[in-house]
């Protein structure tokens, strides 16, 4: 009988950053399913700087919270519709326009980058610290 190891191999560990503004770009996007939701998860990577060519995500739920199903129509409270907006220069949709998520790819944007602290399940208790990682929160304005 020999010995293996039956285990896994580790991912890249999620980068942790300072909190703060960075300059930052749009590489990719993908919708994909989360439980019983479906979220847009956009790629920013740091383009200068000490941290430049970080890689950070970004989270935007595309979800009604009220019915469960997939939006119909944005509404203008929801963070797609917000960071939709700044990613298209500030200037809000017409009544009835499409908002599509290829607005994001590839522009320039200074974003507010946060760290995040998982919870253990069921519980409000946080993770240990090094459990942390860095997302993007919000884009502040487009540049390019």
């Amino acid at each position: 009988m020999t010995d293996r190891d039956d285990g896994f191999i580790a991912d890249d560990k999620r980068p942790l950053i300072p909190e703060g503004e960075y300059r930052a770009q749009c590489i990719e996007l993908r919708v994909i399913r989360y439980f019983d939701s479906q979220r847009m998860r956009l790629w920013f990577k740091i383009i200068e700087g000490q941290y430049t060519d970080t890689l950070l995500e970004m989270f935007l739920n595309l979800m009604d919270g009220k019915t469960g199903s997939r939006f119909k129509s944005v509404p203008p409270a929801s963070n797609y519709y917000k960071n939709w907006c700044i990613a298209n220069y500030c200037k809000q949709p017409g009544r009835r326009d499409r908002m599509s998520p290829k607005i994001f790819l590839n522009g320039i944007f200074k974003v507010k980058v946060r760290n995040a602290t998982p919870k253990y399940p069921n519980s409000r208790e946080r993770m240990p610290d090094g459990m942390q990682y860095s997302v993007v929160a919000y884009l502040i304005r487009r540049e390019q």
